[in-house]
């Protein structure tokens, strides 16, 4: 076992400290004494039992306007696996840029073209069509991603039209598509015995291929943190005439900083992709936490993000800031996130359930029960008694809209239930009229056979009579027997 460094110590007992008891269940998993399945399981990517080292993720792009190229060669420092008992997993990978000179252009590029690991939506001009030339790349994807380094397996995601084995051709195109780093990873360590794979139909010889789907989006969600003086003044600074910061101002020059920090929040590489100022300024204010602005610390979160902006040269920014911001924020926005993914997975559940043609009330009592145990074990509104926690934590739960999430299950579910008694009272009523026309043949049969039991030599009549009325019987059970159970 490797020892860990008294910083991995100090952080598990800060973050153990920091969450309430249900949180901690899954953070850490059960306590050992408590009965049950496991909430969660963590595996870390430690080559040889040791930490990453010298690893790397590098983003490549190249500006089709202005014939720029660039390269980023990010650090991996930890990569982690999360299971948990939904059938819903995380995959975190915690990299560093250090580039220098930066700009916040530098930043929004690597967030924007780093965390497309699935096909996006087809721009016009990927698909090759006879009387149009494509272009060489999609708009919002990197050329290349690659993983590096002495103890990972080397790969490369090519996204360039036109090479050998063009991702984009029509005929390789794949719903379930997921670049072949991410694949790598999460094979890496099983010796061959497991291979993931995003085929819909990876073929008859491969059992041991496993398809890996996004759950919630096809792009990686963005967790980052950047230093910045120039920004972080900025954003800070009072107006004369409002006393208002210049991220919330109608002003000119507030709109020009609330343009720049809302395409680094929204991860958008150019500029703001929302040209409306209002929207602007409604949509930063409704997902940005301010607590810490005097400081120069910002946080906001999106559907798709979650990110902070701190000054760079304060001296307690490391203690702070960033540790807090990769260990206890972290694990709430997985929380947060895990949430959502098992939420939307059952919901999926329940709308096939629905579009069945036999609505089979076992089956739904028993999503029933997976349904009430995500919800009392896993839906919780509330996983710190700090006061930031529980504030960042229901801003995160605001934007990822998990109560009206929450509350779309129970109609769903309600609705289920709907289905299923129209079905059983329908299937009750073909079944009494079943009963109904044997009972009425029986009637005339056994009145025809009265009749037939006052002639001479018909000794055997009651007998044949009795068996009928047997035969009657079983006949009926078994009619009922077909209600009850919903067979066909």
């Amino acid at each position: 076992m490797r020892k860990q460094p008294i910083d991995d110590l100090a952080a598990i007992y800060n973050s153990f400290q920091y969450f309430t008891d249900p949180a901690r269940d899954l953070v850490f998993g059960r306590k050992p004494s408590m009965e049950g399945p496991a909430l969660i399981r963590r595996f870390d990517l430690l080559p040889d039992g040791n930490p990453l080292d010298d690893c790397h993720y590098i983003i490549s792009w190249a500006d089709k306007k202005n014939g720029s190229t660039y390269r980023y060669d990010l650090d991996l420092v930890r990569v982690q696996l999360l299971t948990y008992n939904t059938f819903v997993s995380i995959l975190v990978l915690e990299t560093e840029w250090r580039g220098e000179p930066h700009t916040p252009d530098d930043i929004r590029r690597i967030n924007e073209y780093g965390r497309h690991v699935c096909f996006p939506f087809l721009h016009s001009n990927i698909v090759r069509w006879p009387d149009r030339k494509p272009i060489q790349s999609h708009p919002t994807v990197a050329d290349t991603i690659e993983l590096r380094g002495p103890s990972l397996p080397s790969c490369t995601a090519d996204f360039v039209l036109g090479k050998p084995g063009d991702p984009w051709n029509p005929e390789r195109l794949s719903f379930t598509h997921l670049m072949d780093p991410l694949k790598e990873l999460l094979s890496f360590g099983t010796f061959g015995e497991y291979k993931a794979t995003s085929a819909s139909s990876p073929g008859p010889s491969t059992p041991n291929h496993f398809i890996v789907r996004p759950a919630m989006d096809d792009r990686m969600f963005v967790m980052c943190l950047y230093r910045d003086d120039g920004l972080s003044k900025q954003v800070k600074s009072l107006t004369a005439e409002k006393s208002d910061y210049l991220l919330f101002s109608a002003q000119d020059e507030g709109d020009k900083i609330a343009n720049a920090y809302y395409a680094y929040a929204f991860i958008d590489a150019q500029s703001a992709s929302c040209t409306s100022r209002v929207m602007r300024q409604r949509l930063l204010r409704e997902t940005t936490y301010d607590r810490w602005i005097d400081y120069g610390t910002l946080y906001t979160m999106t559907t798709h993000s979650f990110v902070g902006l701190v000054n760079e040269n304060w001296d307690a920014t490391e203690a702070t800031v960033i540790k807090p911001f990769i260990n206890m924020a972290l694990d709430m926005l997985i929380i947060a996130l895990v949430q959502k993914a098992s939420l939307l997975r059952l919901s999926a559940q329940v709308a096939d359930l629905a579009e069945s043609t036999r609505h089979d009330f076992a089956q739904i009592e028993r999503l029933q029960h997976r349904i009430a145990r995500l919800k009392s074990e896993m839906i919780l509104s509330e996983v710190s008694t700090q006061e930031q926690g529980r504030e960042l934590f229901t801003l995160m739960r605001t934007q990822l809209g998990l109560a009206a999430t929450t509350a779309e299950l129970s109609d769903k579910m309600h609705g289920l239930y709907e289905l299923s008694r129209i079905d059983m009272e329908t299937r009750s009523k073909h079944y009494l009229d079943q009963l109904t026309i044997l009972f009425g043949v029986f009637g005339v049969i056994a009145t025809l056979l009265t009749f037939l039991s006052i002639l001479p030599g018909c000794d055997f009549i009651p007998w044949l009579g009795g068996l009928l009325c047997l035969v009657g019987v079983i006949t009926a059970i078994c009619i009922l027997t077909r209600r009850d159970t919903g067979s066909s």
